[in-house]
C-alpha cells in the first residue's frame, strides 16, 4: 500500500490545543456577525479577523474585552469555542412592590411587581437614565380607588377638609415620580339660586397638608337643587416619597347662594408610576 500521502503531507504546526484570548473591537452587532480576537500569548499586536464564535444564548453578544478560549481547526482557522462576559444578560424577575426591585440590576432587566389584587406593574431598568429613579414604568393598570357616596362639603369657605367618608386613598410603596388623576361629580341639595365652585386637591399622608397641593381641580356650576350639575377632572405628575398615602381633600373655593348645601359624589383617584427607585 502506498505511503505517498504520508510521505508528502504537510506536517501540522505544533499549536497549543486551546488559547486564551480577548474579544477585540469592534464587537459583533448581531448573532451572525463574526468577531475579532487577540491572543496575547501568541502576539499581543496580532488581531485575528472574521472569527466564528459560539453563542451563549439568543440575547447576549460578545463585548470588547470579554475573555474567550480559542481553538484552531485543521485549516488553521481560529474559532471562539466559549467566552466569558464582563456583564450578564438582562433577565426578568418576579416580585412584590413592597419588597423592592432585585439587587445588582443590569441595563435591560425587567421587574414584574405585584401591587394589589388585579394590579401588577412592570419596570425596565435603564442604567443610562440621568434620573435617580432608574426603574422605568413599562406597563400595568393604575391603582384606583372610588367612593360613590354623595356627601356634604364641610370645609370652611376658602379652605379644604375631608368628607365624612375620608378619601378615596391610594398607597404607594416606592419613592419616585408618579402620574395621578382625580375626578369628582358634584350635586347640590336644598335650593341654590346662584353659583358655587368646589375645589379638590391631592395631598400626601398628613391631614391638613393642603397649602402645597400636588394636583388641584375646580368644578363650577349654576345649580339646580338635587341634580348632578357638574364634574371635574385633573391630572398631573409629582415626586412622591416611599410609603405615601395619597388622598383628595375638598373645599369651597367660591360660594354665592341663597340656600342649600354643596355636595360631592363619585369621587375617584388614580395613580401609576413613571419611574421609581
Amino acid at each position: 500500500m502506498s505511503q505517498l500521502d504520508l510521505d508528502t503531507a504537510q506536517p501540522l504546526s505544533p499549536f497549543v490545543a486551546t488559547w486564551l484570548g480577548y474579544i477585540a473591537s469592534p464587537r459583533p452587532d448581531e448573532i451572525m456577525d463574526r468577531c475579532r480576537v487577540i491572543i496575547p500569548a501568541m502576539n499581543p499586536d496580532l488581531v485575528f479577523e472574521d472569527v466564528r464564535w459560539m453563542a451563549r444564548d439568543s440575547v447576549q453578544l460578545p463585548a470588547v474585552g470579554d475573555a474567550c478560549l480559542v481553538q484552531f481547526d485543521n485549516n488553521r482557522e481560529p474559532w471562539v469555542i466559549t467566552w466569558w462576559p464582563n456583564w450578564r444578560s438582562p433577565q426578568t424577575t418576579d416580585g412584590v412592590i413592597d419588597d423592592g426591585p432585585p439587587d445588582n440590576p443590569t441595563h435591560g432587566d425587567i421587574w414584574s411587581a405585584f401591587v394589589s389584587n388585579g394590579v401588577r406593574w412592570q419596570f425596565f431598568y435603564n442604567e443610562f437614565s440621568a434620573s435617580p429613579y432608574k426603574w422605568e414604568f413599562a406597563g400595568g393598570a393604575p391603582l384606583t380607588a372610588y367612593i360613590e357616596t354623595v356627601e356634604n362639603v364641610v370645609a370652611a369657605f376658602g379652605g379644604y377638609g375631608n368628607m365624612a367618608t375620608v378619601g378615596p386613598s391610594v398607597s404607594v410603596a416606592r419613592e419616585g415620580d408618579y402620574d395621578m388623576s382625580i375626578f369628582m361629580g358634584q350635586v347640590q341639595s336644598g335650593t341654590i339660586t346662584q353659583w358655587c365652585d368646589i375645589s379638590t386637591v391631592i395631598y400626601i399622608n398628613t391631614v391638613g397638608n393642603w397649602t402645597n397641593p400636588i394636583i388641584q381641580t375646580f368644578t363650577h356650576m349654576y345649580p339646580q337643587a338635587g341634580i348632578n350639575l357638574a364634574s371635574a377632572y385633573a391630572e398631573g405628575r409629582a415626586n412622591i416619597p416611599a410609603n405615601a398615602v395619597l388622598r383628595p381633600a375638598y373645599g369651597v373655593a367660591s360660594y354665592y347662594q341663597t340656600g342649600g348645601q354643596p355636595q360631592v359624589g363619585r369621587r375617584r383617584i388614580s395613580v401609576k408610576p413613571v419611574r421609581i427607585s
